[in-house]
């Protein structure tokens, strides 16, 4: 009984009808490799992989960070030192996910939310007709018509609500709270997408569950960094940041004669280089009460500047060293990290303190532990925390314009260039 509950219900949330990939259809993994020293994606790679759409890699290890995307409305979103394993996209509508997130790499004007909108819209099984005009002009971009046609199609469709509404109420008294809570974010998500005046804020909080996950019954034993074999020659295993931004390390095995100098420094003049497409991939979660996540385009802005530009720990400190008036709480970068900070960030900051001429104390960079997701986080570089002093609160406050309040009553100012600052009091630090 409980199985045909189970089909019937998956036909009513719809969700698992559009993407049915799930624990059961992970690569092998558990694979032993001995750690070797990554390679950074060079400009070359990620040239390639935006026209073609293929990463391309000789033997050897490499480091990628990906755009990612949740591809399972209402669950936790990635928790540190969680396990992750790759899959392949699977379910009805794999293939107008794997659209979006191919064609996402030809669109520079298309940002990353414009992306997970869509995507969210495509997983609540929402109509083409009923989007909001701003997600209709992505989907305009990112799909051919055959995807357009099929959204939001499904038998349910062709069945009475008086029917269907009566066989949900007498199964939803023997589901479990945690399907039904599904049930209700993508139904909330459906109605969300239709509305022109909707912020991507308003998606991600229907979508999003922050915090630390419940582990699920079938949790598997894995641990973060867990490779699996895609193939024959190559390897992934995944380090989410948050759901909107993953670290991708490739392993591409030597399968030629040639004999290996130290296990990693190898001739590879003979081989023929091993290609894999990431739209195509799927990061499963050990722990089915977080998300699933897709991977779009590459994070290449250390190489295109601009104020997606990210700096190292290093050089966002030679920036700062350059002020001589902002210092960071803590050397140790597990407790204070500025890796892969926004350039933007660092000369906010800078900007502030020449302004008010009092010093600054760093307490938050991209470190891990910051409890929010979203796009512009902490772990993306987009914030950073500085100590609470009176003199800078009083400064904050005078010359920047007061604009409302967070849900938790923390009081929230906007400087002239639209920079936020949140005057976190439980915690003793602006935001």
């Amino acid at each position: 009984m409980r199985g045909i509950i189970n089909i019937i219900s998956d036909f009513l949330l719809g969700e698992k009808d559009i993407l049915t990939t799930s624990i059961d259809d992970v690569f092998p993994y558990s694979i032993k490799i001995e750690d070797f020293p990554p390679n950074p994606a060079s400009k070359e790679i990620i040239s390639r992989f935006k026209k073609e759409g293929v990463i391309k890699l000789k033997p050897g290890v490499y480091d990628f960070y990906f755009k990612s995307f949740c591809l399972h409305a209402g669950k936790y979103a990635p928790y540190k030192g969680s396990g992750y394993l790759i899959a392949s996209l699977k379910g009805r509508g794999s293939r107008i996910i794997k659209n979006i997130l191919k064609n996402s790499l030809k669109y520079e004007g298309i940002s990353q939310e414009d992306v997970q909108s869509l995507i969210w819209a495509v997983l609540a099984n929402g109509k083409y007709a009923s989007f909001s005009p701003a997600i209709k002009e992505i989907a305009d971009k990112l799909l051919e018509k055959e995807d357009l046609s099929v959204l939001g199609k499904s038998f349910l469709n062709f069945i009475p609500s008086p029917i269907k509404n009566w066989i949900w109420e007498e199964i939803e008294k023997r589901l479990p709270q945690d399907i039904i809570s599904i049930r209700d974010k993508l139904n909330r998500l459906k109605e969300v997408i239709q509305n022109a005046q909707a912020t991507y804020q308003e998606l991600e909080g229907i979508a999003i569950k922050l915090g630390k996950p419940p582990i699920s019954e079938n949790m598997l034993d894995v641990s973060e960094g867990t490779w699996s074999q895609i193939s024959n020659d190559y390897f992934i295993r995944i380090f989410p940041d948050d759901y909107t931004r993953t670290r991708m390390q490739v392993y591409v095995r030597d399968n030629t004669p040639t004999k290996r100098k130290d296990n990693y420094d190898v001739d590879i003049s003979a081989t023929t280089a091993c290609g894999f497409n990431p739209c195509d991939l799927v990061g499963v979660p050990a722990n089915t009460n977080m998300q699933r996540l897709g991977f779009g385009d590459l994070f290449d802005s250390r190489e295109s500047g601009g104020e997606n530009k990210t700096l190292t720990h290093e050089e966002a400190l030679e920036l700062l060293k350059k002020n001589g008036r902002i210092s960071l709480n803590s050397s140790d970068k597990n407790i204070t990290s500025l890796e892969g900070i926004r350039i933007n960030t660092i000369e906010g900051i800078i900007n502030l303190q020449t302004k008010c001429g009092f010093d600054i104390v760093i307490t938050g960079g991209t470190e891990r532990g910051h409890t929010e997701g979203g796009i512009y986080s902490h772990i993306n570089g987009y914030k950073i925390d500085v100590r609470d002093d009176s003199v800078l609160t009083a400064y904050i406050k005078e010359n920047y314009t007061y604009f409302g309040r967070r849900s938790n009553g923390d009081e929230i100012y906007k400087d002239d260039k639209k920079n936020e600052y949140c005057h976190e009091t439980k915690s003793h630090h602006w935001d």
